[in-house]
């Protein structure tokens, strides 16, 4: 897997260090720490309302670690776990309305194992079995 590297122009080194964007109204737009030129540790992306957008946690210019979501109005949206830079374990979703609309778990960035859908009153929805990134067995979808 290759990774971009950040350099300084004017130092042709590799950066090391935080780097933070601000948007035009000077509400900060991300800050994102690097280590040799790659990402490493907290990336944290906010919108310009100045409401947190995501946070992710980055090794070695790969993606590790969980990754928070949020809707511009602060609530949470979603929620992941990533390792070596690909989906791994729970994936969660969130309707506006604070309700659980979906989970998922993965491995090695494909789907594996259960996936449940709930309508936004809470009840649910659907549930399948995933195996390699494939649907598997049977479907139950429940109806209102």
């Amino acid at each position: 897997m290759q990774t971009k590297l950040l350099k300084l122009l004017s130092q042709k080194k590799t950066f090391t260090g935080v780097r933070q964007e601000q948007w035009g109204n000077g509400i900060l737009k991300s800050k994102i720490h690097y280590k040799n030129g790659k990402k490493e540790g907290r990336e944290t992306i906010w919108y310009e309302s100045g409401e947190k957008k995501s946070e992710s946690h980055w090794r070695n210019g790969i993606q590790n670690g969980l990754k928070f979501e949020w809707r511009e109005d602060g609530g949470k949206w979603k929620e992941s776990h990533w390792k070596n830079g690909k989906l791994e374990r729970l994936e969660t979703i969130w309707y506006e309305s604070g309700e659980k609309e979906k989970a998922l778990h993965y491995k090695k960035g494909k789907k594996e194992g259960g996936e449940t859908f709930w309508y936004e009153s809470g009840e649910k929805k659907s549930e399948s079995h995933w195996k390699n990134g494939v649907q598997e067995g049977l479907k139950t979808t429940w109806y209102k």
